[in-house]
């Protein structure tokens, strides 16, 4: 079996400027089950390349100490 295809970048060319309607994007839960997202931008893996997101946690959440070893 294949691996699967890397996620495509967003907004990944950070010498253009752009603008993010927020208000538009739907809220994506993060692999810890607790932890929303709306995600600005992304290039590489999908849990480990760089990103920026918007958060909400749901109450009483804990975060795992994880790493971006591409930025965050």
């Amino acid at each position: 079996m294949s691996e699967p295809d890397p996620p495509a970048p967003l907004h990944g060319d950070l010498s253009q400027r752009v603008v993010v309607d927020t208000a538009t994007l739907d809220w994506t839960r993060s692999p810890s089950q607790t932890v929303w997202r709306k995600r600005l931008h992304r290039v590489g893996a999908a849990e480990s390349g760089q990103v920026t997101s918007i958060v909400r946690y749901e109450e009483d959440t804990r975060c795992h100490l994880h790493e971006h070893p591409e930025g965050e």
